[in-house]
């Protein structure tokens, strides 16, 4: 049910058809072990520059998110059981599941008990598309997380202070990469201490800060 928005299924197809596509994905063992972001590559594959711009959307490669996540989770990092780490306009889940990939081989996860607290309490993420809500979620699934606290939010800008989800005080990291581009959304500008120009960048960048 987490991913009824990425899936159809075309009434022309028997049910010997779906048994026979389910038979060779399955040969190809993808859980657990994905070692790249699925539906991050396929839609930098084939989106047009024309979508990308209409959404702000510009999915972060994977050895950049990888090499960021690296380099803050490092074997010298303290997490405990309250840690949060989020993504406010999370795309395909690129930041999170390189995260959770990178906490994953840390000393602290060797317990199992603190191992399920971070698939189930650590990562949350945020985006105004329901499909990459979707995506996100099932990119962190395959990745071997909880996937539960990945939420679609109509402006992060807007909604930070108001969403039942969104705690600012209790986020103790924020990865992402903000959408670019002309915001239209219904955030009030004038709160804003170091921007009023109405460029997504600018305004995650301070909101994030």
């Amino acid at each position: 049910k987490d991913f009824k928005d990425l899936i159809s299924f075309p009434s022309t197809l028997t049910n010997n058809s779906f048994k026979l596509i389910y038979n060779e994905i399955d040969k190809l063992n993808f859980h657990g072990n994905a070692k790249f972001d699925i539906f991050g590559s396929v839609y930098e594959k084939f989106a047009d520059d024309k979508t990308k711009k209409a959404f702000g959307q510009y999915y972060t490669r994977r050895h950049i998110t990888g090499f960021v996540a690296r380099a803050i989770f490092n074997k010298s990092v303290k997490l405990n059981i309250d840690t949060i780490i989020c993504d406010p306009a999370c795309g395909s889940g690129g930041f999170l599941t390189e995260a959770f990939k990178t906490i994953k081989n840390l000393d602290c996860a060797k317990d199992i008990n603190f191992l399920e607290l971070i698939r189930k309490k650590f990562f949350y993420g945020f985006d105004n598309d329901k499909k990459s809500i979707a995506r996100t979620k099932l990119n962190m699934f395959l990745a071997g997380d909880g996937h539960n606290n990945i939420f679609y939010i109509k402006d992060s800008l807007d909604g930070w202070n108001k969403s039942k989800q969104w705690n600012i005080n209790n986020i103790d990291y924020i990865l992402a990469n903000p959408p670019m581009g002309k915001y239209s959304g219904t955030a009030n500008l004038e709160e804003f201490t170091y921007t009023s120009q109405k460029a997504m960048e600018q305004l995650f960048v301070e909101k994030m800060v």
